[in-house]
């Protein structure tokens, strides 16, 4: 339990920008676990974030490596191969996250946002559309709702608040920007 004390330590100091002060705590973390795959995420952002993307990519394909069956490590991946460039490794890595969970909105969309970017603009369509419709099919009618629901549809919920991609790129560069909102 001492390495979720660093983690969270960690998360604090990410979220307030301080990224060699997580960097630190997330180091203290994976001494105790070094299977801590939340942890090797959020340690990965820090790196991204003091430009030491090659680390970032380890510390992020170990996630992968532990937790083959998680959609979200691949998500994280692609998320971070598509800001330094790796725009078909980012692909990949949506169509494994969309591979293991098939209803996920966010993967579909960010899918089709790289694939608009390099060209592939009938396949960005496609995967925009079923975005729109796995949004739509969950019925998020109200907050109020999120109340009376299941955990996974609790996340579901959460993920149809990002059902368009200007919502989508705020929210990402309100996690980019340490969780702060920005001008």
């Amino acid at each position: 339990m001492k390495e979720k004390k660093h983690h969270l330590k960690g998360v604090e100091y990410l979220k307030k920008g301080k990224y060699n002060e997580a960097l630190r705590c997330f180091n203290q973390a994976l001494e105790i676990n070094p299977d801590y795959c939340d942890c090797l995420t959020d340690r990965a952002i820090a790196y991204f974030y003091l430009k030491k993307n090659e680390l970032s990519i380890i510390d992020l394909d170990r996630a992968v490596y532990l937790e083959p069956q998680n959609p979200f490590r691949y998500s994280s991946r692609a998320y971070i191969k598509e800001k330094i460039g790796d725009n078909y490794g980012a692909m990949e890595d949506y169509k494994k996250a969309i591979e293991l969970d098939p209803d996920d909105a966010i993967a579909y969309n960010n899918l089709g946002l790289i694939e608009e970017k390099l060209g592939y603009m009938n396949s960005a369509k496609i995967n925009f559309q079923k975005a729109d419709s796995y949004f739509h099919m969950q019925n998020y009618s109200s907050p109020e709702a999120l109340n009376n629901r299941s955990e996974k549809n609790k996340k579901e919920y959460i993920k149809a608040i990002f059902k368009s991609k200007s919502s989508l790129k705020e929210f990402i560069r309100f996690i980019f920007n340490g969780f702060k909102l920005k001008k």
